[in-house]
Parts: structure tokens; sequence; C-alpha cells
């Protein structure tokens, strides 16, 4: 395999990032659709060409990259049952995500583990606080999603407990789910409270980009990292 091929991958998915931002700023809904639902699949591209090697974990990364790419199909229509299985989608991501991060170390509620846990719950009642009276039957599952992304931020932190993995959770685990929290609150801000979507969605396309591709380099060295993990 050509070792230049994930770098070109990268290089498309960063034009394709700063393609679809300026769509977003120019009001061109053809273009921002099409570059938004290029981005996972680039992603699900760099990962299989930076990981020669197949392994439980890969498996369940791509499987977690899919989700992603299945919510933003569902986040491109308006209507109330795409935005709900959106949610679910991205639901079953941060579930992989977990499943991931709880197999390279368990959960173990020590050092920065409790640093994840207090900015978490701080998050969650800050959200709460604010969009409580805004949500109205999207309470329940705002607030489960808040919970799931919550908890696997956490174990993002309670990866840095184990020795081998501590780098790899600090620099991309770690600000990875950093990140998809932002991403996800400031969608939820302005599509609950503010309603300013041209100014918003800039941003939280940035935070979302930037932590899918964070989130992706944490797959690829734990993959390549895990050779226990390689099936027969």
């Amino acid at each position: 395999m050509n070792k230049r091929l994930p770098q070109i991958i990268i290089i498309l998915f960063c034009l394709t990032l700063f393609i679809h931002l300026y769509a977003i700023a120019s009001q061109m809904p053809a273009i921002r659709v099409i570059t938004k639902l290029l981005l996972l699949p680039l992603l699900i591209i760099y990962l299989l060409t930076s990981t020669p090697n197949t392994t439980a974990i890969k498996k369940m990364a791509l499987l977690a990259l899919f989700f992603s790419w299945l919510g933003d199909v569902a986040l491109t229509q308006n209507e109330t049952n795409f935005f709900l299985f959106g949610m679910l989608a991205f639901n079953m991501t941060h579930i992989q995500n977990g499943k991931i991060l709880l197999r390279v170390h368990p959960f173990r509620l020590l050092g920065a583990t409790w640093i994840g846990l207090g900015l978490a719950l701080g998050t969650i009642s800050l959200v709460y606080y604010f969009l409580q009276s805004s949500l109205g039957t999207f309470l329940i599952p705002v607030l489960i999603y808040m919970v799931v992304i919550s908890a696997v931020w956490v174990l993002s932190f309670n990866l840095t407990n184990q020795p081998r993995y501590k780098a790899t959770a600090i620099n991309f685990f770690v600000p990875g789910m950093f990140l998809f929290v932002l991403s996800d609150t400031l969608l939820a801000l302005n599509k609950f409270l503010f309603h300013y979507p041209l100014r918003w969605d800039i941003w939280v396309m940035v935070t979302y980009a930037l932590a899918q591709w964070f989130l992706t380099e944490g797959y690829i060295r734990v993959v390549n990292g895990a050779g226990e993990e390689s099936n027969p």
C-alpha cells in the first residue's frame, strides 16, 4: 500500500471541510450537503489505509465512523424524525467509542477519571439549565444523548490511567471527545435556543470535523499498537 495515501486522504479531508465551511458562509446548500457527506467516508478511508492489521477495535472504530455518517445523513434533513434518527445514530457512535475505550482499559474511578467525571457532570448541568425550558418533547432524547456522550468523555479521561495509551488519550481521545461535546452543545443551543443557523453552523462543523479527526487518529494509534487484538 502506498505509504503516502493516508496523507493524501487527510489533505482531501481538510480541503473538503474548507469547501463545506465556505458553502455554509456563502449559502450554497447543495455543495454544503455533498461536502458534509464526504467527510466521514474520507476518514473511514484514512483509517483503513493507516491500519494494515485487522482487529476487533478497528471494526468498532469503523462502525463508529459509519454511524456518524448515518447521523450526518439524517441531520441534512429538517424534519423532527430525522433529527431523532440522527441522535440515535450518534448514540451508536458513542457506544462504539465507549466499547473501544473500555476494551483498551477497564473503568477505574481514580486519577484523571475524577476530572472527567466532574467536567461531564458540570457540562450536563449547565446545558440542561439553559435548555430545559426549550426542549419540549425532545427533553428525554436529548438528556439520554447527553448522558451517553458525557460517559464516553469520562472514559477518555479514564484511558489516561493506562501507561501504554496515556499519550494517545491525552493527545487524541480527550480533545476529540471534548470537541464532540462542544460541537453537540453548540448544535443544541442553536437549534433549541438561539436559532442563528449561519453564525453557529460554521463553529458546529469546525468542532465536529476536528473531533472526528482526533478520534480517528486515536483509533489508528490504538489499532497499530494492539497486535494482541488481531484476529487469526
